[in-house]
């Protein structure tokens, strides 16, 4: 249950980052002191995409994910 609460926060943090990243600029737009996190935000995705570097999840996900090759079973008999 545990891991499903934390699947469902990333994922939910990863479509905002993504909408920001989207659809900030009308925020900067209408509140100019939003303009310097958008323009991180949005150099940040933008050089992810040019030069095609893997997002920060599956890295940090490596260590936390068993594998079914992680944990064999015993043979049997």
């Amino acid at each position: 249950m545990r891991c499903r609460i934390v699947g469902e926060a990333a994922m939910a943090l990863h479509t905002a980052f993504l909408l920001y990243a989207a659809l900030g600029g009308f925020l900067a737009w209408k509140w100019p002191r939003t303009f310097w996190p958008r323009l991180c935000v949005a150099l940040y995705a933008l050089a992810t995409s040019i030069v095609g570097g893997p997002a920060p999840s599956p890295t940090w996900r490596t260590g936390a994910v068993a594998t079914p090759d992680a944990n064999p079973s015993p043979p049997p008999g």
